[in-house]
C-alpha cells in the first residue's frame, strides 16, 4: 500500500492496488498521498534544532489547511508553535536535536518523527511496527498523538502492532486482524469480542483484547473455545468473508462514489428515517474531534460492546431508527457522508485532495537554507581543512623547491607527480566529511526522500552550490601556496 515494493527477481507483485480508483503511478506518487513509516525513520539532522527541524519540513509541505488560528510571535510561524504545543516539544524547540548519546530523549524523538508527519498533506499514514523494542508508555504516547493527528487532519491511519496493552488497545477505532496473509476480523474495536464470542471463543477476565486476538490470529484460540473443536484459521477466514463486517467493508470500497466513512462516539443523537435510510436531523454537541453534520446518513450502530448493527434493508433502518430514540450512555455510529455534490466536493478536495510538493525552485531554495545553517554550525571543519590545505601546499611546495623556470624531460615528471599529490590531497581532506554525510545525512536524505518532500535533483544542486565555493576555495589556497614556494 505505501508504494515501496519494486518487482524486481527475487520479488513478483500480482494484483493491483488502486487510490481513489487511480494505480499508483509516478504522477501520483509525487502528491504524497500515502506516508509509509518504519522505526527507522527516527532520524534527524543533530546540527539543527526542534523548530529548525519542523520549520524545514513544513516550507517543503507547503501547509495550507486551516488550523486552530493564534497570533504570529516574532514573525514565526503559528500552524509550528501549534504543532509544538499539540506534541510537547515547545519546552526543547530551542534544544539541538543532537546524537543518541548527548541529545533529546527517545520519546522526544518519536514525538518530533511524529510532529514531521503531521506537518505534511497526507490522506493515509502507513506504520509498520515503529513501536518495536520500545516499552508500552512510548508506544502509548505514540498512538495518542496519532489520534490528535487523524482527528485534526481529517486522515486515516494504520498502524501495525505485534504486542499491544490494554491502554494503547483501547484508542483505536477499527481493528484489522491478520493470519497467513487473511483478514480473520476487520470492524469497529468494540465489536471484535462479540465477534469471536459467537464463533465460540471467549475472552477471559486475566486476559488483555490485544493477547487475545494475537493467539486466534496464530491457532493458539482453543485455549478461548466453548466448543470441544476449535475452528480453523480456514474456517475464521470462511466465516469473516460472510459476515455483515465483510459486506460493509466491501461495499464502501465498491462504490464509484466519494464516500467519507466515520466511527462516531455519543450518548445521543436525533436520525430519522427516509425511506431506507437512517439521516441525522441534528448536529449533536461537540463530543468528539469527529465532524458530524445535518444529513449525514447512519450506516451501523454498536450498543453496549454487542454486535454491529448495519443498515441493509427498510427492516434494519427502521430497527437502527428505533434504538436511536432510546437513550444509552454510550453508543457507537458509523455515518456515511457523500462527497461527490456541492459543497461536499470541495470539502474533499480541502481534507483529503493530495496536494504535491513545492516547486522545484522552492525546493532546492530551503534546501540551500538548511545546508547554509550545517555549514555555519560546522565552521570548525571548514578551518581545520583550510589549515590541512595550506600546510599540504606547504610540503609540497618545499619538497619541489627547485623545480622552477625551465623544465626538462625528467623535472617535467616531477611536475606530473606534484599534480598527482594535489589531487590526492584534495580528495583526501574530502575523507573528512565522509562520516558526516554518510552518518548523519544519508538516513535522513533517504527518509525525506521517500516522504517525496523535495526531488533528488534539488538536493544535489542544493549541495553543490554550498560545497563548490569551499572547494575552490581550498584549491586556489593550495595553489597559491604551491606557487610561492616555486617562486622562491
Amino acid at each position: 500500500m505505501g508504494g515501496k515494493l519494486r518487482p524486481n527477481r527475487r520479488l513478483r507483485l500480482e494484483g493491483v492496488v488502486l487510490y481513489n480508483n487511480d494505480p499508483l503511478s509516478p504522477r501520483l506518487a509525487i502528491k504524497r498521498p500515502i506516508a509509509y513509516v518504519t522505526q527507522h525513520d527516527n532520524v534527524h539532522l543533530p546540527f539543527f534544532t526542534v523548530r529548525e527541524t519542523i520549520e524545514f519540513v513544513q516550507r517543503c509541505a507547503l501547509w495550507q489547511r486551516c488550523m486552530p488560528q493564534s497570533d504570529a510571535v516574532q514573525g514565526r510561524d503559528s500552524y509550528v508553535d501549534y504543532i509544538l504545543h499539540m506534541f510537547g516539544l515547545k519546552k526543547i524547540e530551542n534544544e539541538r536535536v543532537g546524537t543518541l548519546a548527548d541529545g533529546i530523549k527517545d520519546s522526544d524523538r518519536n514525538r518530533l518523527a511524529t510532529a514531521e508527519i503531521a506537518m505534511g498533506t497526507y490522506s493515509v499514514l502507513l506504520y509498520d511496527q515503529t513501536s518495536s523494542g520500545q516499552d508500552s508508555l512510548i508506544t502509548y504516547d505514540l498512538l495518542q498523538m496519532l489520534q490528535s493527528v487523524v482527528h485534526v487532519q481529517h486522515c486515516a491511519a494504520v498502524i501495525s502492532l505485534v504486542q499491544i496493552s490494554p491502554e494503547s488497545f483501547d484508542l483505536f477505532d477499527r481493528v484489522i486482524l491478520l493470519s497467513e496473509g487473511e483478514v480473520l476480523y476487520q470492524g469497529p474495536r468494540e465489536c471484535v469480542e462479540s465477534y469471536f464470542l459467537k464463533l465460540g471463543f471467549k475472552k477471559p477476565a486475566h486476559v488483555d483484547s490485544g493477547t487475545f486476538l494475537q493467539d486466534i490470529a496464530a491457532g493458539e484460540g482453543g485455549q478461548y473455545s466453548q466448543q470441544p473443536s476449535s475452528l480453523s484459521i480456514e474456517e475464521l477466514i470462511k466465516f469473516y468473508k460472510g459476515s455483515d463486517y465483510y459486506k460493509d467493508v466491501f461495499r464502501l470500497v465498491s462504490t464509484e462514489k466519494a464516500t467519507q466513512a466515520t466511527l462516531f462516539r455519543t450518548s445521543s443523537i436525533r436520525a430519522s428515517l427516509q425511506g431506507n435510510d437512517v439521516l441525522v436531523t441534528e448536529a449533536p454537541s461537540v463530543e468528539s474531534c469527529a465532524c458530524v453534520r445535518v444529513g449525514d446518513k447512519v450506516t451501523g450502530v454498536c450498543v453496549r460492546s454487542e454486535e454491529f448493527q448495519y443498515v441493509e434493508s427498510s427492516d434494519s433502518a427502521s430497527k437502527v431508527s428505533n434504538m436511536l430514540k432510546a437513550s444509552y450512555s454510550s453508543i457507537l455510529l458509523q455515518l456515511e457522508r457523500n462527497l461527490d455534490e456541492g459543497g461536499n466536493a470541495m470539502y474533499y478536495q480541502r481534507h483529503f485532495g493530495w496536494q504535491q510538493f513545492c516547486s522545484w525552485w522552492l525546493s532546492t531554495w530551503c534546501l540551500i537554507r538548511r545546508q547554509t545553517i550545517f555549514v555555519m554550525r560546522l565552521k570548525g571543519l571548514a578551518i581545520v581543512r583550510l589549515l590541512q590545505i595550506l600546510l599540504v601546499g606547504l610540503f609540497t611546495g618545499s619538497l619541489f623547491y627547485h623545480k622552477g623556470g625551465r623544465l626538462d624531460q625528467y623535472e617535467m615528471n616531477s611536475m606530473r607527480t606534484i599534480g598527482f599529490i594535489s589531487m590526492m590531497t584534495l580528495m583526501l581532506i574530502n575523507i573528512v566529511q565522509l562520516p558526516v554525510h554518510m552518518v548523519f545525512h544519508r538516513p535522513v536524505f533517504y527518509k525525506q526522500q521517500g516522504q517525496h518532500l523535495f526531488p533528488v535533483s534539488s538536493y544535489v544542486v542544493a549541495h553543490a552550490i554550498l560545497n563548490i565555493p569551499q572547494s575552490v576555495t581550498e584549491l586556489r589556497c593550495l595553489k597559491r601556496r604551491q606557487h610561492i614556494m616555486f617562486s622562491t
